[in-house]
């Protein structure tokens, strides 16, 4: 729980009130789950610049910038069989 509580261990929109759900999951370019936002995991600054280095490298294929709204499409591509919620 001291995991939970410290924003270390997070998981994204989990029903658990132990879980702070400030991680954000998008996909990128190759449908891999990419973190939108890291929440308070630990991890390094290049990391992190990993994960946004990927989702701006879709976001730029799309014709977009990187936005909520990736993680939004992304969630409904899933209901419809699809790993990437990519714009019409």
């Amino acid at each position: 729980m001291a995991a939970f509580a410290a924003g270390v261990l997070d998981v994204p929109f989990a029903p658990s009130k132990y879980s702070l759900n400030k991680i954000l999951p998008a996909r990128d370019n190759n449908g891999a789950v990419r973190l939108f936002d890291t929440g308070n995991l630990p991890f390094t600054p290049e990391l992190v610049d990993f994960h946004k280095a990927k989702i701006e490298e879709r976001a730029k294929s799309e014709g977009r910038n990187p936005s909520f709204q990736m993680v939004i499409d992304d969630i409904y591509a899933i209901s419809k069989g699809r790993l990437v919620g990519r714009p019409k």
